[in-house]
């Protein structure tokens, strides 16, 4: 007699779901594809993006990016656009070197708003779901970059700004030190959806598992 195997009990789990690349057709008729050809696409691939709009940023962050929980054609479509090389990392550099070079500007205090830093977030964990290459358009700039991390971190913690405003004179260790601080007092994702903690979490760590690369 063959004993009966009692049925399983099916594990119920949240899965993403699945991205589907756009047709023609969706690319045509997006207002993602007409804001890319205006700003950063199209004559400006060779001219370079347009003048920084921060607005600009806003809307397609709020409207596009998070409206879907970052899981939408739209931000497959803006790197097919190459958003993040072509407006959201020219412009950062631009807005930090220009707060460089004001002498009270804070050190932790960040050049481009929240959006615009969610924003590279959300495009670099794009890149490594395509798995394409994620960190290329950095590598020209490490310095600028260390600059846009730190910046990305303090948006997690907040309250962390006054301790670690020392850290352009004290290396990352100041960072850590108040990212550290954060954890332990249950300072973290002030603000944050459930969305942007996962995106960001995501973020951490595919910068982790990327510990070979030189920036």
């Amino acid at each position: 007699m063959q004993a009966t195997r009692a049925p399983s009990k099916k594990k119920h789990s949240r899965v993403p779901r699945a991205h589907h690349a756009p047709t023609v057709q969706q690319i045509l008729s997006s207002d993602l594809t007409q804001l890319s050809l205006e700003h950063w696409a199209g004559d400006a691939r060779t001219t370079g993006p347009s003048a920084y709009d921060a607005k600009l940023v806003e809307r397609i962050y709020t409207q596009h990016m998070c409206a879907h929980g970052f899981d939408s054609q739209a931000v497959v479509l803006l790197e097919l656009s190459r958003y993040l090389e072509r407006y959201l990392w020219p412009h950062f550099l631009q807005c930090a070197a220009a707060a460089a070079s004001v002498p009270s500007s804070s050190a932790c205090s960040s050049p481009v708003s929240r959006a615009h830093l969610m924003s590279i977030v959300v495009m670099i964990n794009e890149k490594f779901r395509q798995k394409v290459p994620a960190w290329e358009c950095f590598r020209a700039e490490p310095d600028r970059f260390g600059v846009l991390f730190q910046q990305i971190l303090l948006l997690a913690f907040p309250s962390t700004s006054s301790s670690s405003s020392s850290s352009s004179e004290h290396g990352a260790s100041a960072t850590d030190g108040a990212v550290s601080w954060a954890f332990s007092s249950g300072v973290v994702f002030e603000g944050f959806s459930w969305e942007e903690r996962a995106a960001f979490v995501l973020f951490l760590v595919n910068c982790f598992q990327s510990f070979e690369e030189t920036l």
